[in-house]
């Protein structure tokens, strides 16, 4: 084996002169080489970017899952149509007014109704007040017009 001569200092010196003139300017300074140490406008164009890109892809995963459920939709009305055929069910069985299962019963029964409020003031042509609440119009209007409140009483 034999080694080679180590060129002399002024050969190392043109070497790392002429390397240092064929690197890119980012290689050179390393300051400048990374996403790391970018500038700060450069940073916020391209998380700018990323977050729009990410925005497209969830609009377009909205709409594609949207596409698939109406898909999904045809089914299950067919098969609905069809259950409804086959058991000859009727919308108030369906939707209520129907037949009420014990834990329906039970909570319909603990519910209080409301009671309709025994009306108080009236106008002779049908309209008629319970004294609670906003002034209906007609209230208002008659007494604007110069009628009292103990004029539209009516009478138990």
């Amino acid at each position: 084996m034999t080694a080679e001569p180590k060129p002399s200092t002024s050969t190392r010196a043109k070497t790392r002169t002429n390397n240092a003139a064929r690197k890119p300017r980012a290689a050179r300074h390393p300051v400048d080489a990374g996403p790391s140490t970018a500038k700060a406008w450069q940073v916020g164009k391209r998380t700018l970017l990323e977050s729009q890109k990410v925005l497209r892809q969830i609009d377009r995963l909205k709409k594609e899952a949207e596409r698939i459920r109406e898909k999904e939709k045809v089914g299950v009305i067919v098969r609905i149509q069809e259950a409804i055929a086959y058991y000859g069910l009727l919308p108030h069985e369906l939707f209520g007014q129907g037949k009420r299962t014990a834990a329906s019963h039970k909570t319909a029964a603990g519910a209080k109704k409301k009671r309709a409020g025994v009306p108080r003031y009236g106008d002779g042509q049908g309209n008629v007040w319970t004294g609670h609440g906003r002034w209906p119009k007609w209230f208002r209007d008659a007494i604007e017009a110069g009628a009292s409140r103990e004029s539209m009483e009516l009478k138990r």
